[in-house]
């Protein structure tokens, strides 16, 4: 059973990780552009990816596809545009689960 982790995107800045499949990203009001350089930092076993409370009020990654990621939470952000969520199905192709509560989105589609 894979530990659950938690950092910062400091952290992350000075440590590689191959070890875990859980990261915890959670009210550090990170950047897409640091997610972006930062995610090669971890394991390509990511299985689950946790970004509440960062203020992310778009999706704005421009990752190659993360194929193994079958969880993203983005929980409490400031989400408001339908057309940001479908954009994750492009960098998240796996994903199974998309935890998208307290955010402002009006209405899908």
């Amino acid at each position: 059973m894979a530990s659950k982790l938690r950092l910062s995107m400091r952290s992350a800045l000075y440590c590689r990780l191959f070890v875990d499949s859980y990261i915890y990203i959670n009210g550090y009001n990170s950047s897409w552009v640091d997610l972006d350089i930062h995610l090669d930092l971890f394991v390509y076993s990511l299985e689950e990816l946790y970004l509440s409370g960062n203020d992310y009020d778009q999706v704005s990654l421009t990752l190659e596809p993360y194929t193994s990621l079958s969880l993203l939470q983005l929980t409490s952000n400031k989400l408001h545009d339908w057309h940001d969520i479908t954009l994750i199905d492009r960098y998240f192709p796996a994903l199974h689960s998309l935890v998208i509560a307290d955010n402002s989105i009006a209405k899908c589609g």
